[in-house]
Formats: structure tokens, sequence, C-alpha cells
């Protein structure tokens, strides 16, 4: 198995400042927007929160120019605080969005000018003032890496390629010196985009056992009792193959998927499969 670095961008970590706490966002191309901090209530500095699981005004992960490329949304958890004054809105516990491998990457399957890693998930926000024994903020995932191969005779693979987004943080429940429950965790940072890989060689033969993958990683649970929320799923990325078709034998299993086998394809959401040596 091979499986390509991580990008050195990583995912957003959590951040504490003061009563409230909330994630960066993630690097990269389009990493995912952290949760932010909504209003907090007058004289009540530690029931503040997220306005727009996220992070993003728009609550949004990081924009890859439409699915399956975009970084979905974290989730808004619950709420101890209604909003019930005037002025004050509601006050949630918000995941971090996921990352993308953004636009103009995913408007270039061949990855002709884009030969880049995966992007960040945003890291999860937490309000709550007794922390980090009762609730923190989550990391978001690193981005997938970015692999290239490329020969004049023949690449065969029986084992795994994987340039998959890291994993969000779930939320953050307690440490295993405090008793009892929390009743108010963090929530879970996003997932790191997929990234990239490129396979350049006349003959390529992937087993039918052999896997290549390029996919998001999972957004971090929601806590324990859903008052944080969860983060949102990264983006998926990209694999580009150059071979000859007549020389080429693809069984294995593709994330993205192929869409034709070992004829040429350029399809969104798909392995971009060009004839060798373009």
């Amino acid at each position: 198995m091979f499986t390509a670095i991580l990008a050195t961008w990583g995912g957003g970590a959590g951040i504490f400042t003061g009563f409230r706490a909330y994630g960066s966002g993630g690097g990269g191309p389009a990493g995912g927007a952290p949760g932010q901090l909504g209003a907090a209530y007058p004289g009540e500095d530690d029931c503040s929160g997220v306005a727009g699981s996220g992070g993003a005004i728009t609550g949004q992960g990081g924009s890859g120019g439409g699915a399956p490329y975009d970084g979905t949304a974290g989730v808004s958890g619950q709420t101890q605080c209604a909003g019930v004054m005037t002025g004050v809105p509601p006050a949630y516990v918000g995941g971090g969005g996921g990352g993308s491998i953004g636009p103009f990457a995913s408007a270039d399957l061949a990855v002709v000018t884009t030969f880049q890693p995966g992007s960040g998930g945003g890291g999860g926000s937490a309000d709550y003032l007794n922390r980090p024994q009762f609730g923190g903020s989550s990391g978001g995932g690193g981005g997938g890496g970015a692999l290239r191969v490329s020969t004049p005779a023949t690449i065969t693979i029986n084992g795994q390629i994987l340039a998959n987004g890291g994993l969000g943080g779930d939320a953050f429940i307690g440490t295993g010196s405090v008793t009892g429950c929390n009743p108010q965790p963090g929530a879970g940072g996003g997932g790191g985009s997929g990234g990239v890989i490129y396979l350049s060689a006349p003959t390529i033969t992937v087993g039918s056992g052999a896997t290549l993958s390029a996919v998001g990683g999972t957004g971090g649970a929601t806590s324990e009792f859903a008052t944080g929320g969860g983060g949102g799923t990264g983006g998926i990325g990209r694999i580009r193959l150059s071979v000859t078709p007549s020389t080429c034998s693809l069984s294995g299993s593709f994330n993205p998927p192929l869409a034709s086998g070992c004829a040429a394809a350029s399809k969104s959401g798909a392995t971009y499969v060009g004839v060798y040596p373009n």
C-alpha cells in the first residue's frame, strides 16, 4: 500500500479565546470554514456560539465549483441559549466545513496546471466555560496528498494507492479525569478533501484486488448529546491516467470511479483517462 502524505497545509485547528472557542479555517486552495462565534449574551460570556454551521457566513464547506468537489457544511447542534433577548440570536455549537480541491482544480481534471494536494477541513466550535475539561473545539482533517508516477515502460498495481483526505476530529467529550457527563460538548471538525493520483505509462495494469482512491475525509462525529454539531465531509479529489488503450487493464476499484474503463474519458466526478503520452 502507498499512501500519499497529507497536505502540508493541514486541517483547521481548534482555537480557544477567553470564554469562547472556535475552529480555524482549513488551509489549501479551498479549505473548509470554521465554526464562527455568535453574539454573546450581555453578562454571560460563556453563552455564545456560532451563527451558521460550517463557519462561513453561508454555512458552507470549501467551494469546488459544484458537487462532488464541494466540501459540505458542518452541522449546528442544539442550543442551550435560546436567544430570547431582543436582538440576540440563538447560540449554537457548529461543526467545521469540509475542504475542497477548489474550482480551478475541479476544472482541470487532466491535471495540466493544478498538480496540488487537497485542502483541510475547518475546525469545530465549542461553547462552554470550563474547557478543556468539559468540551473543546475539534481540528479539521488534512487534505489528501499528491502523487505522480511516470515511466516509458509499465505500471502494475496490485495493492493500494491512497490520496484520501483526513478525518475531522470528533466532538470533544471530556478527559479521563472528569467524572460525569458533559452537558455541552464541542463540535466536530470538517474532513479534508481528496488529493490527486497521476499515473502515466504506455501500459498500466490495475489488478482486481487493487484500490486507487482520492476521496474526502468524513467530518467529525456530533457529540454524544447532540449539543455540538458534526463536521462536514471533504470533497472528492482526482485520479488521472495516461495510457495506451490497447495495453491497458483496469480491473480494480477506483474512487473517483472510471467512466468507461480504459477508453479516453473526461467526466466530472470520474477518473480522467487520456491517451499516452497525453
